[in-house]
């Protein structure tokens, strides 16, 4: 009950097939089945007459590989630089949105003193509206940093 609640839990094919099958040996033999009709994940699993699967390089593969080595290395540049800059664009944000913060708390207390000196709420209720602006902005600032550092930047992991 408790994994049909759960929508990661739900959205697992493997769980709720363990979960049907009442027979333990039942299922982990259909599952050998399943992993044997998938056929093989690397070179090594490749089953041939001989036992040995033969990788010959072409022409154009050994032109491919003489220059990765200048490709790889640049890559590596880019990456770094692209890294740094995604670090820098959070840190820029979370600056921004304590600026941001700091006027919404400023704006609220010029609030508190203009309710206290008039009468008319759509005054005061104003610095209000603008320091919950200021205040989202402060969190969307800090959001859009986070999100920029930790998305894209794990995008371009070497």
């Amino acid at each position: 009950m408790c994994v049909m609640k759960s929508k990661v839990l739900r959205g697992c094919k493997f769980l709720q097939d363990f979960l049907r099958e009442q027979d333990q040996y039942k299922f982990g033999y259909d599952l050998s089945v399943k992993e044997q009709s998938r056929g093989p994940r690397k070179v090594k699993q490749i089953k041939t007459l001989t036992g040995e699967v033969l990788c010959e390089a072409s022409d154009m593969a050994k032109q491919f590989c003489a220059g990765f080595g200048d490709f790889n290395s640049e890559y590596q540049r880019i990456n770094n630089q692209i890294s740094k800059r995604c670090k820098a664009i959070e840190r820029a944000s979370k600056t921004l949105s304590y600026q941001c913060f700091g006027l919404s708390t400023e704006l609220d207390n010029l609030q508190a003193l203009v309710r206290g000196k008039t009468e008319i709420p759509q005054f005061s209720n104003l610095y209000q509206r603008m320091s919950d602006l200021m205040r989202m902005s402060g969190e969307l600032a800090l959001h859009q940093g986070y999100m920029i550092n930790d998305s894209l930047n794990a995008q371009f992991k070497y």
